[in-house]
């Protein structure tokens, strides 16, 4: 859809049917707008996603990143496999993600803003609600600050899920970095965040398929110390130079 036919729908939604033009994830993206505006005075965010490659530390607060912004997946896997960037994932569901996690902090559904904002609190001196908390707390205390990154990506249909998923996040990145939270958080958007790399997306649909067949591992540490490292070692194997490239 061009500029100008989204001005000619929106002027028909206007002036012929008294209603104002509005995406379906328009409640979610002002719930997230307003969370952050209510801790920053802003909802512009001067973090760079370029940076996460190269990131030392990482929190995820999503419902399953890899399928809803698969893109950003694969460069949070660069930076565990090539930088050794330790990864924390809040978040209900178990995903290929949760196989580079050092920590995976599973919630319940919806209570992941919930859980981020306990590990805030952990950060700064309060009593850990899990033991998966304070190992993340004690994992991001050793974590240089300005390559620590917080990637939220908010639940698309519920605005008060996003809402409560974006000020977790948000906190964290607070407790993290103090005054240079803005630049160490990233909040994606709502919709899929797919399509704009169709030629390096299509190679890494297929190199994720390949590397998808291999054996799971189960959630206990002994079994994830043996299958985590060999889907590692075969990510490293089918990307060699992803690290390296622009999106």
């Amino acid at each position: 859809m061009t500029n100008e036919e989204a001005l000619v729908i929106q002027q028909l939604a206007t002036r012929a049917l008294g209603a104002p033009a509005d995406q379906a994830v328009g409640p979610v993206v002002r719930a997230v707008t307003s969370a952050l505006e209510a801790r920053f005075g802003t909802w512009r965010m001067a973090s760079n996603l370029e940076r996460l490659p190269k990131a030392k530390a990482i929190v995820t607060v999503a419902d399953d990143i890899e399928e809803s912004h698969n893109v950003v997946s694969v460069r949070i896997k660069d930076a565990v496999v090539w930088e050794k960037a330790k990864l924390v994932v809040i978040g209900p569901l178990r995903s290929e993600l949760v196989d580079f996690a050092a920590v995976w902090i599973r919630t319940k559904a919806g209570e992941e803003g919930l859980a981020a904002q306990q590990l805030a609190e952990a950060l700064q001196g309060g009593a850990p609600a899990s033991e998966d908390i304070a190992r993340a707390a004690d994992l991001l205390r050793e974590a240089p600050r300005e390559q620590t990154m917080v990637v939220c990506a908010p639940n698309p249909v519920s605005p008060a899920i996003a809402a409560a998923m974006t000020g977790g996040a948000a906190n964290l990145a607070i407790a993290l970095l103090g005054d240079a939270a803005s630049e160490g958080l990233a909040v994606l958007p709502p919709e899929a965040n797919t399509g704009a790399c169709s030629t390096r997306a299509s190679a890494r649909k297929a190199a994720r398929t390949r590397w998808r067949a291999s054996p799971g591992c189960s959630s206990s540490a002994t079994t994830r110390r043996c299958g985590c490292r060999a889907r590692r070692q075969r990510w490293t194997r089918l990307a060699p130079s992803w690290s390296s490239t622009g999106c």
